[in-house]
């Protein structure tokens, strides 16, 4: 019987001494044992790794969802891992009992990684139990069940495998030193694969246009264009909670305050004065030069496109037959139309440029096909009834905007109503993912007093809610509630970018012109 030390400790372990001929592992058997880990890195940690950017910021499923996902994935790999290892240590082949089961698992599983996320936007969404289940969720779950047990089948034999290359234990830690060394390729490989992925250049690529994005890759100025964009495209995906609190603090603050207020040009601050001052130098003359040559409308790529012969005779009857019962008919004689695009707010809407004879130079007006609002499938407050919709838009415009647009008025056909006013030029906007964080901040504050302010100014107004109210609600929004607000505001946005993306994946997601 062995000595045991009077301290009660385990005695040293034997010196190191040099294996035995037989037990050594020569060096390139390590390498090649090492090598097995990017079947193993990279078959369990590529999906978690690239799961929440293709499924969230790409293709706009919850984040909980995917949440919920990837811990079934676990449950999965659960299940697979101690089935292929009872199979591999019971099984009894010529090749042993580990290979057999490494050479299927290692070329399914290779082959099969890419399909995780062969994915395409416009899967639609299934309803359960009061919700709509994007299908990508679904997606995950079965590619995951299914993928996942290949992974096992090469990766449980595999680490068995490199406990039996040798019985000698100093040899066995030169194995699986070799394995580690090897296995920071795959980790760093990992590192600057979501790096590529995540470049802006990236965003709205389909299998359509993906070559003109690479060889975007190699321009002079791909790099700075995809890495100072991915922020911003995030920015859009993922929000600005910071300000999304600033702007519902500022607004509930103009709400307890009870009165309406607008914004000067003398006294505006920040971006919005810039914006101001710019559309106060431009001439109306100017603005009409870019858009029109003789009487004839410019066609302006990304802006404009010309209508079909039958669409263009179309559109100008239901304008003629409005312009016919205006005070000045002889103002709104039409001298051209062509189709417009504009902001996803008109998307998949009818909408027209149109050009009109005016007082002492043409006139340009904007005619926009109305739809219903957004929020009346969930509201449960009586909604006024309105002969059509253009109607309703125009005349909440009217009553709340402090100085409403020029020309503003409505074409009350059935059974699709339009919205008339003055063009506005796409350049008198706030390019929001322009400014710097101090004009960021700036622009929200007064943002949300001019959307308070427009509450205010129609307070009381056809059933809506009188002052009181809306200074009652207004002191009511303490933190609890903005909590749920911004909740409520995350799941809308999520599920906008869902329909949008949709949308592209859809058929109607083409040029206008192509349309017709």
């Amino acid at each position: 019987m062995d000595a045991t030390p009077a301290s009660g400790l385990a005695p040293n372990p034997a010196p190191s001494r040099p294996a035995a001929a037989g037990d050594k592992v020569p060096p390139l058997q390590k390498i090649g044992y090492g090598l097995g880990c990017f079947i193993d890195m990279w078959g369990h940690w590529f999906y978690a790794t690239f799961a929440y950017l293709v499924f969230a910021l790409y293709l706009g499923v919850r984040p909980e969802l995917i949440g919920i996902a990837m811990i079934l994935n676990r449950v999965f790999d659960g299940i697979s891992d101690p089935l292929f290892g009872w199979l591999s240590d019971n099984t009894r082949t010529r090749m042993g009992r580990r290979r057999p089961y490494m050479l299927v698992g290692a070329v399914t599983a290779g082959l099969g990684l890419p399909l995780l996320v062969a994915v395409t936007p416009g899967w639609g969404t299934t309803h359960l139990l009061g919700h709509n289940i994007p299908n990508y969720f679904w997606f995950m779950l079965a590619s995951s069940a299914a993928y996942l047990p290949l992974v096992s089948c090469f990766n449980m034999p595999y680490q068995s495998l490199g406990f039996e290359l040798t019985p000698d234990y100093h040899e066995r830690t030169s194995v699986f030193s070799y394995k580690n060394i090897i296995q920071k390729f795959p980790e760093l490989a990992l590192f600057f694969c979501g790096q590529f992925l995540s470049m802006s250049v990236w965003v709205g690529a389909t299998t359509g246009n993906v070559w003109s994005r690479v060889r975007l890759l190699f321009t002079s100025t791909s790099a700075s264009v995809s890495y100072t964009h991915l922020d911003v495209y995030k920015r859009q995906i993922l929000g600005r909670p910071k300000m999304a609190r600033l702007f519902l603090a500022n607004y509930a603050k103009t709400l307890r305050g009870g009165k309406p207020g607008h914004i000067e040009p003398e006294v505006a601050e920040g971006p919005i004065a810039e914006l101001l001052d710019k559309v106060g130098r431009r001439t109306r003359k100017e603005f009409v030069e870019k858009w029109v040559s003789g009487e004839r409308l410019r066609i302006r790529p990304g802006r404009s496109f010309a209508l079909t012969r039958a669409g263009k005779a179309r559109a100008r009857r239901k304008f003629e037959s409005w312009a016919r019962r205006q005070p000045d008919p002889d103002f709104y004689r039409v001298l051209d139309l062509c189709g417009r695009i504009a902001g996803n707010g008109s998307l998949g809407l009818e909408r027209y440029i149109v050009l009109v004879k005016g007082k002492k130079q043409p006139f340009i007006l904007d005619m926009k096909e109305a739809a219903p609002e957004a929020p009346r499938a969930f509201l449960r407050a009586r909604q006024p009834a309105w002969p059509s919709e253009a109607e309703r838009v125009a005349t909440v415009q009217h009553f709340m905007q402090y100085v409403p647009i020029a020309r503003l008025s409505w074409i009350a056909t059935a059974p699709v109503s339009y919205i008339v006013h003055a063009l506005q030029p796409a350049e008198d906007r706030i390019v929001v993912d322009d400014l710097s964080e101090a004009g960021y901040q700036e622009f929200i504050l007064q943002w949300a007093r001019l959307v308070a302010s427009a509450h205010l100014r129609s307070g009381g107004w056809k059933g809506s809610a009188n002052l009181n109210v809306l200074i009652g609600f207004g002191q009511s929004l303490d933190g609890a509630a903005r909590r749920r607000l911004l909740a409520a505001a995350s799941e809308a946005a999520s599920r906008l970018r869902h329909a949008w993306l949709e949308f592209k994946g859809s058929k109607l997601a083409v040029a206008p012109a192509a349309r017709g």
